[in-house]
């Protein structure tokens, strides 16, 4: 059916609100069938949606399709470090999800794995967020930094592990060679309850963490 539809001149319209062309549509669904036979049809690989701005490889990790994310991965010209309007990548939102297997396998690939996007965060930040020390030890066990980065507010890697209650990590990050600063830690409580407390499923843009609506401090 889908083949036939798309021989007819003006099939290919874009899906939601989120103006999802066909191969992005079916990413976001999980059709691997669908990708299939779209990518067959000659669609372009390049297509992205108009709100974010992100290619189907990104869509495909959004809801965790493992089937249509290794479709669209051994794809010859996805674009696996494509990035979207706010500078992300399809690895980025592997980390964001905590899909360690699809995150590995785009890290294999070549995948920048410190690539920082327009608020200076990067796959690290987002999985130390999180308190994902598996997660960690697979970022910088494979590509470790000495300095520890800082985002583009001015935060530390040890200013968010304070504000997400994961200070935990700090002696994991310090056994892989990052020398770590010492930011006064002032505001540690109230970022730290602040997170634990909420129960938004709002999504911030600029951090990725869950807050909400009336006070999206962090």
């Amino acid at each position: 059916m889908v083949r036939l539809l798309l021989d007819y001149p003006g099939s290919q319209v874009v899906q939601s609100v989120l103006q999802l062309p066909l191969l992005c549509y079916a990413a976001f669904t999980g059709k691997e069938e669908v990708i299939k036979v779209l990518i067959q049809h000659g669609v372009s690989l390049q297509g992205v949606d108009g709100r974010y701005g992100r290619n189907a490889l990104s869509w495909s990790i959004a809801n965790g399709y493992r089937a249509a994310f290794t479709r669209l991965l051994h794809t010859l010209g996805i674009g696996c470090d494509s990035v979207d309007q706010l500078g992300r990548t399809p690895l980025f939102y592997a980390a964001v999800e905590g899909f360690e297997q699809m995150l590995e396998q785009l890290r294999v690939r070549g995948s920048d794995v410190h690539r920082q996007d327009r608020f200076g965060l990067s796959s690290l930040f987002v999985v130390v967020q999180r308190g994902c020390g598996h997660l960690v030890r697979r970022i910088l066990g494979n590509h470790p930094l000495t300095k520890e980065p800082r985002d583009s507010f001015g935060r530390s890697l040890s200013w968010w592990m304070r504000a997400t209650g994961n200070d935990h990590l700090r002696d994991l990050v310090l056994s892989l060679g990052m020398q770590i600063g010492d930011d006064a830690p002032v505001e540690q409580t109230q970022y730290y309850m602040h997170v634990q407390s909420n129960r938004s499923i709002q999504v911030c843009d600029v951090c990725t963490l869950h807050t909400a609506r009336d006070n999206r401090d962090i």
